[in-house]
């Protein structure tokens, strides 16, 4: 029979075991099921919980959901529906909004964050992405300057390693632009973890048990 000490001991291995077995898989948020071309004061993702929240382009301080047709320089976010705001562009068109940022809050403590950003801009344009934790202690931030374009695509990517964060602000300098392939990612137990753990539930479970002698 393990003593308490010994118990303790595989536990704690058992524990970092799963931790180093984790898998990250990347979650989409696709605005499906909202209406496209509308405007939004606040927007949550309906398959996924997200919220976007305080729009920070200076002319009207709304969202847009902007259905978007195919375009040559945006292959990898269109066709589709992209983050925007100050009013949609009709028939499918493409608009980028100046200065246009957002917060984003999730609805499970994640570890990275990524989207590509339709964007008009030149030189000396960076775009800054800053992670929070619960009690709003910033984890991890990324600043990012695309090279000059005129409807061009750029990823903008975070992590903040194992550091988990709930909320994310992007703040753009001087730039026009959108989003779309938003994801975040949230470490889970992989397969080989969750196996570790099983097994060493078992052991525990055998090894603990109290035998008392016949009468």
């Amino acid at each position: 029979m393990l003593k308490g000490f010994g118990r303790l001991t595989v536990l704690v291995a058992v524990c970092f075991m799963v931790s180093t077995c984790s898998s990250q898989a990347a979650t989409s948020v696709t605005f499906n099921g909202l209406t496209v071309d509308g405007t939004y004061t606040s927007i949550t993702d309906p398959g996924t919980g997200v919220q976007f929240v305080n729009p920070t382009t200076p002319a009207n301080g709304n969202f847009v959901l902007d259905y978007v047709n195919a375009y040559a320089g945006l292959p990898d976010i269109t066709p589709g529906i992209l983050l925007s705001a100050n009013g949609y562009v009709p028939n499918g068109g493409v608009g980028a909004p100046y200065d246009f940022g957002f917060t984003m809050k999730l609805p499970t403590p994640s570890i990275a964050v990524s989207m590509i950003m339709d964007y008009i801009g030149g030189p000396a344009t960076p775009v800054t992405l800053q992670g929070f934790d619960a009690d709003n202690n910033l984890v991890a931030t990324e600043t990012i300057t695309p090279a000059p374009g005129d409807f061009a695509e750029q990823p903008i990517s975070f992590s903040s390693g194992s550091t988990k964060f709930v909320t994310v602000t992007l703040t753009p300098t001087n730039i026009s632009d959108n989003f779309g392939a938003i994801t975040y990612t949230v470490p889970e137990p992989g397969v080989f973890g969750i196996w570790i753990l099983a097994a060493a539930s078992c052991f525990l479970s055998r090894h603990s048990r109290v035998s008392f002698p016949r009468s």
